[in-house]
């Protein structure tokens, strides 16, 4: 067939598309099956008139929908709703003894606290802290026991309680990871702190007052931490109890079932902090009025995560949650010519991750090992058990920066207080190093990588410069904020880090020079600028939670049982804690530094897809030749 008549036959049909693709609200069905016909003619053109206008033409119409489409896909409002009304509610049945141990251990420990108070009445400053009780004892005095609500503006008071309240709840999830000791022991610890904190009002006498004022908040606050510890149980129990799964097959399914569960904590979490920063301040409200809000959150809280799904399996309606079975692993799980979203990325960083998780923990467990004895050696002892200090130890070894370090770890998750401890940039240069190669080579073994730059590689293969030599510029860079002093120096170092890591991946793949591959870092990192920020934004949120639990009760329950168990002289066991401390800041800081690479080099060939759609022309050309091959 001549190309005009083929292009009689189906004008009207491509004109058809072009107008429904335009269309503010297109018909799905029918913009579908033009697609698809649309793609055949496609293949049809590729074959017989391959350097034509009308393949061109076909091309472009076929990329225009295939990016729109992956630009703009969302989450329907049925979707939400079912997961609501359906979803949700079945992973609360499947989880209902988690919640209950949760819940179990929670009003134990409020018991603890409570005892713990009537028998030592200085366990509440123990717990509580010395200047928070004196705080309180003046506000009793002065006769406005609640006035610590009244003290903030409601707007700021709001953004600290929220951003508080959900590190202790993503803490609490993320603890599960220590087969759910360590969200047991944050749950623990926590109803201490609130039963002391609730007698502490017993014994001057203002328990009605309290309980009205701190429960209308309270009630979703607490339920929100409880429902916290059941998510990171049911994480937890996956690891712990893998079952016929593989442990890293567990933890992905329960892990995913632990995420499912901590949708409502985030929404119950965000409402108790406009209750506590507008609402709990009107200690003037009636008491009957009080009491009916406790009620009604108590109320909601009960019916639709107890009754509710309670209701649902009696019906019948719920399902196991876990499959019967997986499918097997592959190898080469993903294409990297494939359009990606941001949680894609976030969820497939760990899919990239257990297939050299392996390989990267043996090293980083080596390399933070060997800091740990230095510290040990150099540091004489630790004032606390905190690691984030800033204060001078009873040494003058440059070894104390590496817990100065640890303040900015808290931030963002870097490694080095450079303008202090200058020497820690190349400890942590070989180490970013070794893992970014670690990560590229690994991606390099993935199918999809675009032909030109696979043919580039192979052409300078034999030049004598090693690949590797290119990122080290970038790597480098990256370091060069950490220089800065204050808090300057980490928000420069998170601003620049996926800059550095995209201009590292141009390097290694498209072999250009320094300047050229950073310009075309820039260039990519503008492509789709909301996917990069929501998928290493969330990576970055868990890094940063993670680093936390360096800083939490936990360590310190840790260290104790360390003190309380190791038979040593005082002299050796004083030192046990800066081993530890730095051995477990640098073991987490980089095994969680390959998630956050591979999250950016999956932006990378997300971004190089989206703007060059290399992957969708490789893929219709081979459509053309698989339909060439039957004619």
């Amino acid at each position: 067939m001549r190309e005009s008549e083929f292009i009689r036959q189906n004008q009207a049909k491509w004109t058809e598309f072009e107008a429904l693709f335009n269309s503010p609200k297109p018909e799905p069905r029918r913009l579908t099956d033009l697609y698809v016909q649309i793609t055949e003619d496609l293949a049809y053109a590729q074959t017989f008139y391959p350097n034509r206008s009308v393949r061109a033409y076909l091309n472009q119409l076929s990329q225009r929908i295939f990016q729109r489409v992956y630009r703009n896909r969302h989450q329907t409002w049925a979707g939400i709703r079912n997961f609501w009304t359906l979803e949700l509610p079945r992973e609360l049945w499947a989880a209902r003894v988690d919640l209950l141990l949760s819940f179990m251990v929670f009003v134990g420990a409020l018991c603890i606290g409570l005892l713990s108070s009537v028998q030592d009445p200085g366990f509440a400053e123990l717990i509580l802290g010395a200047d928070y009780v004196s705080m309180t004892r003046e506000n009793i005095e002065a006769g406005d026991p609640m006035k610590v609500y009244k003290d903030s503006r409601p707007f700021d008071m709001f953004l600290r309680i929220l951003l508080n309240n959900l590190l202790v709840d993503v803490l609490t999830f993320v603890s599960g990871m220590l087969f759910a000791i360590g969200t047991l022991f944050v749950v623990l610890y926590n109803g201490i702190m609130v039963g002391s904190f609730q007698y502490f009002f017993v014994e001057y006498d203002l328990f009605r007052q309290s309980a009205l004022t701190i429960w209308q908040h309270g009630t979703l606050e607490i339920s929100a931490m409880v429902l916290a510890g059941a998510a990171g149980l049911t994480m937890g129990r996956g690891i712990a109890f893998p079952g016929t799964f593989t442990r890293m097959q567990a933890f992905r399914l329960s892990a995913v079932r632990g995420l499912r569960i901590m949708a409502p904590v985030v929404l119950m979490t965000l409402v108790a902090a406009f209750l506590e920063s507008w609402i709990t301040r009107q200690t003037a409200l009636p008491d009957a009025l009080r009491l009916l809000a406790i009620l009604g959150w108590l109320t909601l809280v009960l019916g639709y995560l107890v009754w509710y799904p309670y209701r649902l399996a009696r019906s019948g309606r719920l399902a196991d949650t876990l499959p019967a079975s997986l499918p097997a692993r592959q190898s080469l799980p993903f294409s990297l010519s494939r359009l990606r979203s941001s949680g894609e990325l976030f969820a497939l960083a760990f899919s990239h991750y257990s297939g050299f998780y392996k390989a990267v923990l043996r090293g980083v467990l080596f390399g933070a090992l060997g800091l740990g004895v230095l510290a040990a050696l150099f540091i004489d002892r630790l004032p606390t058990h905190n690691l984030f200090l800033t204060e001078a130890f009873t040494t003058d070894s440059p070894f104390r920066f590496l817990f100065r370090a640890g303040y900015y770890l808290r931030l963002t998750a870097q490694f080095g207080a450079y303008h202090a401890a200058p020497w820690l940039a190349p400890i942590n240069l070989l180490g970013f190093f070794l893992l970014t190669l670690l990560v590229l080579k690994l991606f390099g073994a993935y199918p999809g990588i675009p032909a030109r730059m696979a043919a580039s590689t192979q052409e300078n293969a034999g030049r004598g410069t090693p690949r590797w030599l290119g990122i080290l510029a970038p790597l480098a860079a990256a370091q060069l904020p950490l220089f800065l002093p204050g808090f300057w120096g980490p928000f420069a170092f998170g601003l620049c880090f996926p800059i550095c890591m995209l201009w590292a991946c141009s390097a290694w793949w498209e072999r250009s020079l320094p300047w050229t591959s950073l310009l075309r870092a820039v260039q990519l990192i503008r492509v789709d600028l909301a996917t990069l920020a929501g998928g290493f934004g969330s990576m970055v949120l868990l890094s940063v939670v993670g680093m936390a639990l360096v800083n939490s009760p936990v360590s310190g329950f840790f260290l104790d049982i360390l003190h309380a168990n190791l038979p040593f002289q005082e002299q050796v066991l004083r030192r046990v804690p800066a081993f530890m401390l730095v051995f477990q800041t640098y073991a987490a800081a980089f095994l969680l530094l390959p998630l956050n690479l591979a999250v950016l080099v999956g932006y990378y060939f997300h971004a190089l897809e989206l703007s060059e759609s290399q992957g969708l022309k490789a893929r219709v050309e081979g459509f053309g030749q698989s339909r060439n091959r039957w004619t």
